[in-house]
């Protein structure tokens, strides 16, 4: 059985259900889809919209219900009385009533101060009845200065999307009781937890829900993310906000909108990255943070290298976090090249098996934002052959390309991002030659934490906050713990530390006994044992230095000399084996890593 799909909004004073209308309109005609990506589309034309669901063209997209969760008029008019205001000029500076002219009619109607619209259709009807169906056509262009009664009606009755969402949308009428003032959170928490509970009831936790927070109040808007924070949503919610640019569309008086998903845990997801690479210090993490805010704004293929967890991932969010649109595909999802093609061009409607309608890919839908190809080493030779024609920019700066089973090329202009957790060596043999030198116009390196010791205090400190333990485990500062974490490779990096943090914790939350058993008398003790054991080994994919690749050259051990071959490699061992210690501890004596003393240490490297 088909998941149900659920889109809940607030009715707000400057945004009524006409704009509501245009939200579902963006969804029918499939500007949007309920995919795994995030929802994003920007330009959305209001006028446009407005007449999607009247077009002649087969059905789209319905929600399975709509929720529009609305206070009492009178707690409405405390926010605002802008729609009282706002209404003796609208026949003054709208585009649509003076070509029409129909000036004079609303300026009669708006001046006999009626109830609804409905008593405004019976005036025109008796005294312009010529004009009627035009007043009826732009009644829309004026909803927002209806009382919410008036806009409820019509969108039921003469909305052109009422025949598609009569029997789906549901007004939600919170009493002035319950909801006495938008502006207190505390009500707006009590009643949306009633609401959910009743929603968890009809549909279930297994609906996707979509959310518009940007709607209501600020009080109603914090109210969304404190639900989402305290885990009292159902599991399948999605945030959207939609809002006007500030650009106008084809009529001054209606600007086109964007509607974009936002993490629904916002503050964990601001907080979580909040190290990342502001107020640095370290001059190597603070010129990788210098060259991103440069480099993005020069259009060229940048490429971000580091190891696992020094934040390549967490650099894109803070672009997001600028509002610039963010496009992410994580190269190592795809099973087959089939799908890497489809999900990068896109294809046009019988393109393959099970392509039952067109579909967009992120080339398109990355169109004047940023598109970032995360783990770009797991494509395939056929996907980065496929790829290196299209990201060869033409004269001004766009991409061509030609979605799967289509013969019409397009074209997109966008800035394209990769990462990999791969050196520039491991790469240049994974990737096509012409397909590298594509993606590394621009090179940026994030180091690993190992390279900036002289931060790890504030590495840890931030680490432990961001994982939001209780007030009652303060962040531990011991010069043990801090002489332990310099000594370590590290080389999960941010990663690493979260392990040893929730370790660290874990151990006080362990009842005496268990303690006990575990053979370890302080936490410090535990998260040393269980990261040795399970994360503190060389990872496999870490390139050796060149001396341990030469370690068991025996041809070249050959040709150097005619001493016995166990000197050769002893001394070639311990010559890697310094090479390896000053190049990963930079910053620690090397026979304190070594665990030997300092006179042995010079007397094996002079020997080596």
């Amino acid at each position: 059985m088909a998941k149900e799909n659920i889109y809940i909004s607030w009715h707000y004073t400057t945004h009524g259900t006409a704009f509501l209308q245009h939200q579902l309109a963006a969804f029918w005609r499939g500007e949007l889809q309920l995919s795994e990506k995030p929802l994003y589309k920007e330009g959305l034309c209001q006028l446009e919209l407005s007449e999607a669901f009247s077009a002649n063209r087969q059905p789209g997209f319905l929600f399975d219900k709509v929720y529009y969760l609305c206070a009492e008029q009178a707690v409405l008019d405390r926010l605002s009385l802008r729609r009282l205001s706002y209404r003796k000029n609208m026949y003054e500076v709208d585009k649509a009533v003076e070509e029409t002219q129909m000036q004079e009619v609303w300026r009669e109607v708006i001046a006999q101060n009626l109830s609804s619209w409905v008593d405004e259709m019976t005036y025109v009807k008796e005294h312009y009845p010529d004009r009627l169906e035009d007043f009826e056509g732009q009644i829309w262009r004026d909803m927002q200065h209806y009382p919410i009664d008036s806009q409820l009606a019509w969108f039921r009755r003469k909305s052109p999307a009422a025949p598609y969402y009569h029997a789906r949308f549901e007004a939600v009428h919170f009493s002035q009781e319950e909801l006495p003032n938008l502006r207190d959170e505390q009500s707006i928490l009590t009643v949306l937890q009633g609401f959910f509970k009743t929603l968890l009831a009809r549909h279930g936790a297994e609906a996707n829900y979509i959310i518009n927070v940007s709607l209501g109040s600020n009080e109603t808007q914090v109210a969304w993310f404190v639900l989402a924070e305290a885990g009292l949503l159902p599991p399948n919610c999605r945030f959207i906000k939609v809002y006007d640019v500030k650009t106008k569309g084809a009529d001054p008086r209606f600007k086109n909108f964007q509607i974009q998903e936002i993490p629904s845990r916002l503050i964990s997801s601001l907080s979580a990255n909040l190290y990342e690479h502001d107020n640095l210090q370290s001059p190597l993490r603070r010129l990788a943070d210098l060259k991103m805010k440069t480099y993005i704004e020069q259009g060229f293929a940048i490429l971000i290298l580091g190891e696992r967890g020094t934040g390549k991932s967490r650099m894109i969010s803070r672009l997001e976090r600028e509002n610039r649109k963010v496009l992410a595909i994580n190269c190592a999802s795809f099973d087959d090249d089939n799908k890497a093609e489809s999900e990068f061009f896109g294809h046009s409607k019988g393109a393959y098996t099970g392509a039952d309608q067109a579909k967009k890919g992120l080339f398109e839908e990355a169109r004047g934002g940023i598109l970032f190809f995360d783990e770009v080493h797991h494509l395939s030779k056929r996907v980065q052959g496929k790829l290196m024609k299209a990201l060869q920019t033409d004269e001004n700066n766009n991409y061509r390309f030609r979605p799967m089973g289509s013969s019409q090329e397009q074209q997109s202009q966008f800035t394209a991002v990769f990462a990999s957790n791969k050196s520039i060596e491991e790469l240049r043999e994974l990737l096509l030659a012409d397909f590298f030198d594509r993606i590394s116009q621009l090179l940026i390196e994030l180091p690993p934490l190992r390279e900036s010791r002289d931060e790890i205090e504030k590495d840890w400190e931030t680490v432990w906050t961001q994982l939001r333990f209780a007030p009652s485990y303060p962040c531990p500062k011991s010069p043990e713990l801090f002489q332990w974490l310099k000594k370590q490779p590290l080389w999960g990096n941010f990663r690493d530390l979260q392990k040893i943090a929730i370790y660290y914790k874990a151990f006080l939350d362990l009842p005496q006994e268990a303690q006990q058993l575990e053979g370890v008398d302080s936490p410090l003790a535990f998260a040393q044992k269980e990261f040795k054991a399970y994360h503190g080994h060389f990872p496999k994919q870490t390139k050796l230095p060149q001396a341990f690749q030469e370690l068991f050259d025996l041809e070249l051990i050959a040709s150097e000399t005619e001493e016995k071959t166990y000197k050769i490699l002893e001394k070639r061992y311990k010559k890697a084996l310094i090479s390896w210690v000053e190049e990963n501890f930079p910053a620690q004596p090397v026979w304190e890593i070594l665990d030997m003393s300092e006179s042995n240490y010079y007397k094996m490297k002079k020997e080596s």
